[in-house]
């Protein structure tokens, strides 16, 4: 049997996010090839190893009190550094790690690189694409290389006057981390006097900031799986998502994780449903990133935007419309390598919509672990 260690939590802001998809991920993964020990990272760097492994689909029983014990910052389980962790990774010969982390140190080529040093297979994306792919204006400037197109936006620091945002810019805007997920410090602006909080809430959760003109339409996720098949590795698309929030203004942290408080459409109701499955996969590759890629985009329905080629960020000031989408076309605003809380996230849904056999995210779950053994060898 392999041994499959499901990593999760870790020193990020979506901490939370992170431990239900480590839960989600051992309980539904299938059991009959793999012994699974799930683990959890806390916020101060401690892996916490479940004492018990999952052998059969009863030892699931326990996984409520782990997960509840590791999550509880009062909880008296110490857990070991990493250079223990590291060590009895490499003593039980762990085949593979399933990586359900979130965020800083999850997805930013930080725990993959590790994982290479030690020479242990992992699921999801290597060091370099993780590294661009969660790097907001680093997958941006990607894009635009590759003639695909993005919202007009820029980067912004502590010292980045909010004239020249202004001059540069139109209202409304959405400011975000540059570095971060699940909607973390992203703030919607429409009026001046609140764009100076709403960069101060992306920056005290990272060292710069990216503002984003809005772009009106609908906002589509497609997932990308990469499946091994006689031996070589396909990029497949998902079904296109709608995503249309049921109580929020916008797809924000709310809306994202607690109770499902967004609706998501897998009905094709945009006649760009084909064009959105090639052009993610356009996407995915462009970048680099393996595995779970995540593109939301929104079609224009006001006005095509225009942009010129510049690195980190658009100049309104420039006529060129080399980069402007044609009519019915469509915005790339981000990738996701992983999708936080898989019972319900987009990509899970988008396998549910294909109708695997044997449960869709069970045999999700299945292919991400052949793929991430293929890859390695």
């Amino acid at each position: 049997m392999k041994k499959i260690w499901v990593l999760c939590g870790g020193p990020s802001t979506e901490f939370e996010v992170s431990l239900s998809s480590g839960r989600v991920v051992c309980e539904r993964i299938r059991l009959e090839e793999y012994v699974v020990r799930p683990v959890v990272i806390t916020r101060s760097r401690r892996w916490i190893l479940a004492e018990r492994v999952l052998e059969k689909d009863s030892d699931r029983a326990w996984l409520a009190t782990f997960f509840k014990m590791a999550a509880d910052p009062s909880s008296t389980k110490v857990g070991c550094d990493v250079a223990e962790a590291a060590a009895r990774m490499i003593g039980e010969g762990v085949h593979c790690a399933f990586l359900a982390l979130h965020g800083q140190f999850g997805e930013d080529g930080a725990v993959q690189g590790f994982l290479e040093t030690l020479g242990i297979p992992y699921t999801g994306s290597g060091v370099l694409a993780s590294a661009i792919a969660f790097h907001k204006i680093l997958s941006l400037d990607i894009f635009r290389g590759a003639g695909l197109t993005t919202p007009r936006g820029m980067r912004v620091h502590h010292e980045t006057p909010i004239s020249e945002i202004l001059e540069r810019l139109q209202l409304p805007v959405f400011v975000k981390p540059v570095r971060g997920g699940s909607s973390v410090g992203m703030s919607y602006v429409e009026k001046e006097e609140d764009l100076a909080p709403a960069i101060a809430l992306a920056l005290a959760t990272d060292t710069e900031a990216l503002v984003e003109e809005k772009v009106d339409g609908v906002e589509v996720s497609c997932g990308v799986l990469d499946l091994v098949r006689d031996g070589n590795i396909v990029s497949t698309p998902l079904p296109p998502t709608e995503i249309r929030p049921l109580e929020s203004a916008y797809f924000d942290y709310e809306a994202k994780i607690p109770a499902r408080k967004e609706q998501r459409d897998h009905t094709g109701k945009s006649s760009a449903d084909y064009h959105s499955q090639n052009s993610v996969v356009r996407t995915s590759s462009t970048s680099g990133s393996r595995l779970r890629r995540h593109v939301a985009y929104g079609y224009d329905r006001a006005r095509r935007r225009r942009a010129c080629r510049a690195r980190n960020e658009y100049d309104p000031r420039n006529d060129s419309n080399q980069f402007a989408p044609p009519a019915g076309g469509s915005y790339r605003n981000e990738l996701c390598r992983l999708s936080g809380h898989l019972d319900h996230a987009c990509i899970a849904t988008g396998a549910a919509t294909m109708q695997a056999n044997g449960g869709p995210l069970n045999t999700s779950l299945l292919r991400t672990l052949i793929f991430a053994e293929a890859s390695h060898h």
